[in-house]
């Protein structure tokens, strides 16, 4: 008997939640213990893990909603973890959620071992995803378990929108859990100097709430890498469409830590990288308002200055535009460059004596310099200009 099975059994015999007896209420236990099954904090009997919310179960008994039971999916999700007093390095990337007209920031975990990508159902209400009710089986290493679920739709993305995904078989789950810790970021950037330059985002298992899994394969494929001098002892940076990635074994003891690590795979998203030129050009073209919001009326008495600047001087000659140049004020004095300009007179004339070609097509090229307007002769007036000799 599933666990949604066993919900409407103590339901239908008004049994005890915690205690599954009868004859009394759940809130004359005075000696309720909790769950504990998965690190769950719930007052509940432990056959009850995993259940839906009552209030659901108990309005689809009501309503005789029971062909639930025909329609279960097996799922195979691939999460192991052993129980150790160490810590457990966690593998999220931040990813953005849209669904009905509603985007929301949150982390996900890539994994591969999943034919399905699941997602919390907190998660779910904040972006509006909403779906037909399934009962799904989710099949680990250490067995079976039972929960009731929601097929939905939505999107998701990379924060800065370069990759994009479409989730047509999501599941939406009550809740997922995860036995692990967060990566020591620091001492891993210590440690191993070809990681040094990837920037990782702080985040909490609390935040991680979508699996994304092997229904959307391109999100999992690695575009670069970044190999380390051993890569039996140390990770290897990976960049996915997500982002830098970190893949390999972790030492048993890391650089600065006081306590012993065991050997076990990790897999650490982070957001950063470069895409192509067009994908560059086109974030900076769309960016989003948001982040850089336009307030009118701020402008500083300089950048009014390069505006009139701009607006007085810019001018179309029929092949490109030209402008002046943006000189803060108008009384700037340049630093005179006589000494550095006859240097170069003089390389240039023992050039002209040595090579006869080049002596030819010197005049040339300054006459052609003259008629295109790079170069002009100065006039007498412009002579002993103070600040303006160059």
């Amino acid at each position: 008997m599933n666990v949604l099975n066993r919900t409407e059994e103590v339901i239908r015999h008004r049994l005890c939640l915690r205690c599954l007896g009868k004859g009394h209420r759940q809130s004359d236990r005075s000696q309720s213990q909790l769950c504990r099954k998965d690190g769950c904090q719930a007052y509940h009997h432990r056959l009850l893990h995993g259940a839906p919310r009552l209030a659901d179960v108990a309005s689809r008994m009501r309503r005789g909603l029971t062909p639930i039971r025909q329609n279960v999916e097996r799922v195979d999700v691939g999460l192991a973890s052993r129980r150790t007093s160490n810590e457990v390095i966690c593998a999220v990337v931040p990813v953005r959620i849209r669904g009905n007209g509603r985007q929301v920031r949150s982390f996900a975990l890539l994994d591969s071992g999943s034919e399905v990508s699941l997602i919390s159902d907190r998660l779910a209400r904040q972006t509006g995803l909403s779906g037909p009710l399934h009962c799904l089986q989710l099949r680990t290493v250490t067995g079976e378990t039972s929960v009731a679920a929601r097929r939905t739709t939505c999107e998701i993305s990379s924060l800065d929108g370069a990759s994009r995904f479409q989730l047509k078989q999501a599941l939406v789950v009550p809740q997922l859990q995860l036995g692990t810790r967060t990566m020591p970021v620091s001492m891993m950037k210590k440690q191993w100097y070809h990681l040094k330059n990837i920037r990782f985002p702080a985040a909490t298992l609390d935040r991680v709430e979508m699996f994304i899994g092997m229904d959307v394969p391109l999100a999992h494929h690695y575009r670069e890498g970044k190999v380390g001098p051993n890569t039996q002892t140390c990770p290897i940076g990976v960049l996915t469409p997500f982002g830098w990635t970190i893949v390999g074994r972790v030492p048993k003891v890391l650089k600065g830590s006081d306590h012993l690590e065991e050997d076990r795979w990790v897999r650490r998203h982070v957001m950063g990288g470069s895409g192509s030129f067009e994908e560059l050009m086109e974030r900076f073209v769309d960016a989003d308002p948001l982040t850089s919001p336009i307030v009118p009326g701020r402008v500083t008495t300089d950048e009014r200055v390069v505006l009139d600047i701009l607006k007085s001087t810019t001018r179309f000659d029929g092949e490109r535009h030209e402008i002046s140049l943006l000189w803060k004020s108008a009384g700037i004095e340049l630093p005179c460059n006589r000494a550095s300009a006859m240097k170069r007179f003089f390389t240039n004339e023992r050039r002209l004596v040595k090579d006869i070609y080049v002596a030819r097509k010197y005049p040339e090229t300054v006459l052609q310099y003259i008629r295109d307007g790079h170069a002009k002769r100065i006039a007498q007036d412009d002579l002993g200009t103070k600040g303006r000799t160059w």
